[in-house]
Formats: C-alpha cells, structure tokens, sequence
C-alpha cells in the first residue's frame, strides 16, 4: 500500500509540474524551469551536481539549428581547442568555448601552426616547390584542423592577418656561389602571388648558411580553405641539400 501511495504521489508532482513548466530535484518549489539543488548543500554528497555528455572529439557530421545551444564537456584534447565546455553555435555553424579565467592570457581568436621539415629535404637539381607539412596546431577554436597532408584547414570565414615565419639551412658545399629560394602560401593548392617570400643564401667559403623569412598581409579565408607552405630553390647547378632549421609557423589573426 504505501508504494501504491507513492507511485500516485509522484504522479501527481509530476502532473503538477508539467502544468506550470517547471521541474524541482530536491526542491519542492522550483525557481525555473529545471531546479536542482543537493540533498546537503552544507554537506553535498559526492554526485551532488550535473554530469554533462564528454566527448574526446566533435561528431563527424556537425549538429544543425535545431541544436543551437547544445552544451558538451570536451576531454583530453588532441589538436586544436580546449579541454571544458562548449556549446553549439549554430548561426556561425563552430562549436563554441565558454571561456574560462585560466585564459585570460590566451588570444581566442588567433590560430598557430608550424612544422619543423620539409617533407623531402630539397636536393641538388630539384627546382620544384617542396611543402613543409604542419606538425603542430594551437587554437581555441576547435574547428580549425590540421588534415592527413599536413594541411591548415580553416574553420571560420572572415578576414585575417596573416603572419609567416621560418628559416631554410644550406650546408658547406665548396661552391663560393649565392643561391636564391623562395617561400609561398598556398590557398587550396594554388600559389597565391601575393604571399610570397623570396630570400638569398650568401655567397660564402667553406661554412654552412642559413636564411630567414617573413610574409605578412591581411586576407580573406573561408570556411573549409587549405592552407599550405612551400619552398624552392631556382638553381639546379647549386650543390647541396637544403634543410628546415627554423620551424615554418604560420599565425592566423581573426579580425571581424
């Protein structure tokens, strides 16, 4: 009997909830329209609180309008993002980070990556642009990824500053001669002209050379873009295999 009794009471709390909207968890007079409270909040029990769906990574396929606010916990992060909370925000099709005070030294809106070789060191006679494949990606935006080819994919259109770096070695081949080579971004395969960095090993006896190089512009990127950097040389008599002696970073400003 006393079951029968409270199987019925809860049926009726239940009604009465949904007639004003509201639900109560350990409280009896619900404030909104999901109010939770511990059984103890002086002395909570150790589940005192809610457990929020985790994920190691984002689903393949992303979730649409009908789950714009959508709220996951991410987990043991690998590539880019944060490990903590987002949410889906469905008009800017990304999932969000809600921002946390262990990043107030953090730049939200600035994407890094950077490799550290060329993906075959360039050798005497090839005069054909080599690619440095991207090793390492830091963002808090989880939607920009680094893909199976070492390649940037960019995960938010709008207009960015861009920023290139990096630093070529030539060894000690016995030719007293100057050697240029060149470095440029790649926007979904194409060379763009405009991002370009070309730069002169010096003329020099007996001793290894290395160079250095910058590009800097502001661009435009959309959404699902590949971005890429590659380097030359222009002469195919120059002995001597170039290497990466400084890592080839590129950084990503979002300014709108």
């Amino acid at each position: 009997m006393k079951i029968h009794i409270l199987i019925i009471a809860l049926l009726i709390i239940n009604i009465i909830d949904a007639q004003v909207g509201v639900a109560g968890i350990n409280e009896l007079n619900p404030k909104a329209t999901l109010h939770i409270e511990a059984k103890d909040n002086i002395n909570p029990e150790t589940g005192a609180g809610i457990l929020i769906p985790s994920m190691k990574v984002f689903p393949s396929v992303n979730p649409t309008a009908d789950q714009y606010g959508m709220l996951v916990y991410r987990s043991e992060v690998t590539g880019s993002g944060f490990e903590g909370f987002y949410y889906w925000d469905a008009p800017n099709n990304t999932w969000e980070y809600i921002v946390s005070s262990k990043l107030n030294d953090i730049d939200l809106n600035k994407t890094s990556a950077y490799g550290t070789a060329f993906q075959t060191n360039i050798l005497q006679g090839n005069t054909s642009y080599v690619k440095i494949p991207f090793s390492v990606l830091e963002s808090p935006k989880a939607n920009y990824t680094i893909d199976a080819n070492g390649d940037l994919n960019i995960g938010q259109t709008g207009k960015y500053y861009l920023s290139v770096t990096g630093g070529v070695n030539k060894p000690h081949t016995g030719q007293n001669l100057a050697e240029q080579i060149q470095t440029s971004v790649f926007i979904n395969n194409n060379e763009s002209a405009s991002l370009v960095s070309k730069t002169v090993f010096p003329a020099v006896f007996y001793n290894e050379r290395s160079v250095t190089f910058a590009i800097s512009s502001i661009i435009t990127l959309q959404a699902g873009d590949i971005l890429s950097l590659r380097a030359k040389r222009f002469d195919s008599s120059q002995l001597g295999t170039l290497t990466v002696n400084s890592p080839f970073t590129i950084i990503l400003s979002y300014l709108d």
